[in-house]
């Protein structure tokens, strides 16, 4: 068995144990001899546990036409993050960029906590028994994460770094933030940066660590600080300041004398200073507009 054979197959036993699928299993699929290759060897790996594997009809597109439509769903969804996704990076992204198996990997996360099933439930309310309560943020969103693990360095030491939000740990509800140095961390909070931080491609392909080999997600045991992201600063625009009117007093109209055909004045003539206001002309006679 190849290495990418290995990875499928681990990742299967990870989604079965993640939906709490620890004894006899049944599988449908369609006649394709990779597809049962591979659920061969899922079978062999849970040991005593019971795989039956099943197949639907040669050509019969109605024959598992549940797992035709999640498959539809989820190219829809990845379709969906990578428009977003490359809208916000200005860039031309590819699937064989380093952070495309993360972006797959949230796009089923998202279905599986989101889209309402038979029922009126969701994939997650079905097994977690209620809906999803916690944070979510558009892929790539880049943020400040805290790490998970006691804090190295003493109280001084700093606490936040930055980072790009590739989706939630699903067992945890730990999040997952990719480094500047292609780590990825799990973090026990994060923060969204400015939108003057954005995320760029030379950052996302960097990513060395695939959701496939999750021993590799390290926590704050094992990480160093990190190269800060760059903040794209937004140009200042000269605005011309805007005048503060003046308050005609009686000081004002002793050194200017009052202004002939001025409501203001001649309602401080009268002796009722408050319910008028001086007019531009009259202001710009006292030599301060």
């Amino acid at each position: 068995m190849g290495a990418s054979a290995e990875h499928a197959v681990g990742q299967v036993l990870r989604d079965l144990r993640k939906m709490g699928h620890y004894g006899q299993v049944k599988v449908k699929m369609d006649q394709e001899s990779s597809l049962t290759d591979l659920f061969k060897a899922v079978a062999r790996e849970r040991g005593n546990a019971r795989t039956v594997i099943t197949h639907a009809v040669r050509s019969d597109s109605m024959g598992n036409g549940q797992a035709e439509k999640a498959v539809q769903s989820i190219e829809e969804m990845i379709r969906t993050l990578m428009i977003d996704l490359e809208s916000r990076c200005g860039e031309k992204l590819s699937v064989e960029d380093g952070f495309f198996p993360w972006l797959v990997e949230h796009a089923c996360d998202l279905l599986n906590k989101y889209k309402v099933r038979n029922g009126n439930k969701t994939a997650w309310g079905i097994l977690k028994s209620g809906p999803y309560t916690g944070e979510i943020y558009a892929f790539g969103t880049p943020v400040q994460h805290r790490i998970s693990g006691p804090v190295q360095g003493g109280v001084i030491s700093e606490r936040w770094f930055d980072g790009i939000w590739l989706g939630v740990q699903f067992t945890s509800g730990e999040h997952i933030v990719a480094t500047s140095d292609g780590r990825v961390i799990r973090a026990r909070a994060v923060h969204p940066r400015p939108e003057t931080v954005k995320v760029t491609r030379a950052f996302l392909n960097h990513i060395k660590v695939g959701p496939w080999n999750p021993s590799e997600v390290i926590t704050q045991e094992s990480v160093g600080k990190t190269a800060p992201m760059v903040e794209v600063t937004q140009p200042s625009q000269a605005v011309e300041p805007v005048p503060r009117s003046l308050r005609i007093t009686e000081e004002l109209l002793q050194r200017y004398d009052y202004t002939k055909g001025c409501p203001k004045c001649g309602a401080m003539k009268r002796g009722d200073p408050h319910k008028t206001s001086a007019p531009q002309h009259c202001l710009q006679a006292t030599g301060r507009e």
